[in-house]
């Protein structure tokens, strides 16, 4: 069973205040590459495996914010080629390079998603002349200057950036895949959806992972080590310089769920961070995806998550509820859909035959 998830209590159009570490910080006068350096430059890796409309707006909004960087769209296409991208720095990949690299296929599936550090090494054995490296996911938002946070990161001598989870390490369900190697104590989870980390780290972390791949291929290891533990806790363990992402921008914004809207960028003050930031039907699924919270759209007309859900048009939102009331198994809900779309208001014959064919596709056979 799907578990239910909590809901935040704000509505779409209200925002905490960021509280970022430093709000007053302005690195633009400093140089562009400090001493020490070897006026090596920094990359940033705006992540995806697929290309359309809304990641092509992300990828631009990134763009405006570290023009001194050099900035690579880093394209997974495991499941299906992105096609044409208009930008001079694409690199792409798939599983079959990762296997390349010597390592193994653990978990069988998405092995990109649940390893995140394979995106940076398979990159960094291309691209190693560079001093320092971000990662950005394709539906996070950044709303700061990035160049100047790769320049304090090198001047500091900082090896990894990234944001603390709130969540007990003892609790997290990934800890299995970290213990056999790392005590409990030593274990740090961190989000990755932004990241920045040196070039010592990286090649730090490839020699780890060649090692862990050896020591899976004798038969040591009862689970592969992944997760967005990973990283952070094979760094911490060598002694690398870690920052929390705070310190930069708030992160008030900043989770792993449920998504803001693309709409909502504009209400929030920089210096921050969003994740996850979608549109579209990707927004309302992503609403959705727990057990039950369609019954609360249907129930609760003014909860933070249906005016959420509705900040898109229902042809977008009514779609999804079916799918979800299906999902859930919840027929009498979605008998009640109807009416409930009439009475917002979104009357249409399209909603009533597509309730009654989902219906018609689940009556119990006699």
């Amino acid at each position: 069973m799907a578990r239910q998830a909590a809901f935040p209590d704000h509505s779409p159009s209200q925002h905490p205040t960021g509280t970022p570490g430093s709000p007053d910080r302005n690195l633009s006068s400093e140089q562009p590459y400090p001493a020490g350096s070897g006026a090596r430059r920094w990359a940033v890796l705006f992540k995806t495996h697929f290309w359309d409309d809304f990641v092509a707006r992300r990828f631009e909004a990134l763009k405006s914010k570290c023009p001194a960087s050099d900035i690579w769209i880093y394209v997974d296409e495991t499941s299906g080629l992105a096609g044409e991208i208009p930008h001079d720095k694409v690199f792409r990949t798939r599983d079959s390079d990762m296997y390349a690299l010597g390592f193994p296929r653990q978990p069988v599936y998405n092995i990109n998603w649940y390893n995140v550090d394979y995106p940076l090494l398979a990159f960094h054995e291309s691209h190693a002349e560079y001093a320092f490296y971000i990662m950005v996911e394709f539906d996070a938002a950044v709303l700061l200057d990035l160049d100047n946070l790769a320049v304090e990161a090198l001047s500091r001598g900082i090896d990894l950036i990234a944001f603390p989870s709130s969540q007990p390490v003892a609790e997290w369900s990934w800890s299995r895949t970290l213990v056999a190697l790392w005590p409990l104590d030593q274990i740090r989870s961190q989000l990755l959806c932004v990241a920045g980390l040196s070039e010592r780290a990286v090649a730090h972390l490839m020699t780890t992972r060649r090692e862990h791949a050896a020591r899976d291929a004798r038969g040591e290891l009862q689970y592969w080590p992944f997760s967005e533990g990973l990283v952070p806790t094979a760094l911490h363990a060598a002694g690398f310089k870690l920052e929390s992402l705070t310190s930069f921008g708030a992160t008030d914004y900043y989770d792993w769920w449920p998504p803001y809207h693309e709409s909502e960028l504009g209400d929030v003050p920089e210096p921050a961070f969003m994740h996850p930031v979608l549109c579209g039907e990707r927004y309302v699924r992503s609403l959705l995806q727990f057990e039950n919270l369609a019954e609360v759209w249907l129930t609760e007309s003014q909860s933070p998550l249906t005016l959420k859900v509705n900040l898109e048009p229902p042809a977008v939102v009514v779609p999804a509820l079916i799918e979800a009331l299906v999902r859930d198994g919840n027929w009498v809900g979605l008998t009640t859909l109807r009416q409930a779309i009439d009475d917002r208001g979104w009357h249409n014959p399209d909603f009533s035959r597509a309730i009654d064919a989902a219906l018609e596709a689940h009556r119990p056979a006699p």
